[in-house]
């Protein structure tokens, strides 16, 4: 069922902004990528937005977003709203990172002709506690050597780092955390956000994707698809239970499930 939300406190951060804001923007998705690696020699041609990843019989992942560069290389932008502890977020790392570096390998393929995977995970605030922008990782032996060879790897942006020189880097995590339009400063960064909130500052659940299907994606049972799509309580609970690990603001639980806000409080609980 079509829903309309009030656009006002959304922001490019905000999961249900995210396929509308950046599918196919190969200019956004370049310039957050080569702002947060520091490396201006990726060249991104293509842009996916809510991709399924991972293996049929076991676990897989829906990625917010995957680049595709000039040279075959996957790079997987996630924004966590929600933080879960150092034991999920690195689980979670390491495991969408393994399934980009598997999805460049076709059948046949030689291990040794895989390409780069890179797993960037935005997060609201500092989760290593340095007070760095950026945290990059990559494969090491017991010496903490680099492991040679060794094509993947995995960043945490602090989403939370402002500086007072206005770097390239702080400009992009205040973007992303911008709620008004006007003041969203990246040319690229407002053309996303523009996306999101409309003409009539009203954002539709049509647009884009709905964010029912986004959770179906996540993993659901085919029994629980057909109580959502019968639109029972029981389903829409499930749902909002769903979103508040997600992160998603009350409000916008409230707006999509019709539950009202103090029973979605109870939830949280």
């Amino acid at each position: 069922m079509k829903k309309l939300i009030d656009t006002e406190d959304l922001c490019l951060a905000d999961d249900i902004c995210i396929p509308i804001a950046f599918e196919g923007d190969t200019e956004a998705a370049q310039y957050m990528v080569r702002t947060i690696l520091s490396r201006d020699d990726i060249t991104v041609e293509r842009v996916e937005t809510q991709k399924r990843i991972g293996s049929i019989a076991s676990r897989s992942a829906v990625l917010d977003i995957l680049a595709h560069d000039s040279n075959g290389n996957l790079i997987d932008i996630e924004i966590q709203r929600a933080f879960h502890g150092w034991d999920d977020l690195a689980a979670r790392a390491e495991s969408y990172a393994s399934f980009l570096l598997l999805s460049t390998l076709e059948k046949g393929m030689e291990y040794r002709n895989a390409k780069e995977a890179i797993s960037i995970f935005i997060t609201d605030n500092d989760a290593v506690g340095g007070g760095k922008p950026t945290y990059s990782y990559r494969m090491r032996d017991a010496d903490g050597k680099g492991l040679k060879g060794s094509r993947m790897t995995i960043v945490l942006a602090n989403g939370s780092y402002r500086d007072t020189i206005e770097t390239e880097i702080s400009r992009l995590y205040s973007d992303l955390y911008e709620t008004e339009l006007e003041k969203v400063r990246r040319p690229e960064m407002r053309k996303c956000l523009g996306r999101v909130k409309g003409e009539d500052g009203m954002l539709s659940t049509e647009r884009g994707y709905s964010v029912i299907e986004m959770i179906k994606a996540e993993g659901r049972d085919e029994g629980m698809k057909k109580g959502i799509e019968k639109g029972r309580d029981e389903g829409r609970m499930e749902d909002a239970v769903k979103m508040i690990a997600l992160g998603f603001p009350l409000s916008t639980i409230a707006d999509i499930t019709d539950i009202p806000i103090n029973e979605i409080e109870k939830l949280r609980t």
